[in-house]
């Protein structure tokens, strides 16, 4: 899973690097990240339960949650970095 959200992670960062990025990338972008909270959420869901199967099924959420977010801060590190070098070109 994380692999995959890695390339996922890449495709974007490469798209935004060229010069047809738009709105609408952008936008897609955002709701890709926001994906952390719906895990959340449902892990939430599966909290309130008492079985074992609701338990498992939260941890795997808080795990997916937690990807999402590692990934979306080292995004925001590179688009920081980018930011940095694109003021100060060499």
């Amino acid at each position: 899973m994380t692999a995959e959200l890695n390339d996922i992670a890449a495709r974007f960062i490469l798209r935004r690097e060229g010069d047809d990025w738009s709105s609408a990338d952008e936008a897609e972008l955002k709701a890709w990240l926001h994906e952390s909270a719906r895990h959340q959420a449902m892990g939430q869901v599966y909290a309130a339960r008492r079985s074992s199967t609701p338990q498992q099924g939260r941890q795997h959420c808080e795990a997916i949650a937690k990807q999402f977010q590692a990934i979306a801060g080292e995004y925001e590190e590179l688009a920081k970095l980018h930011d940095e070098l694109s003021k100060n070109p060499q």
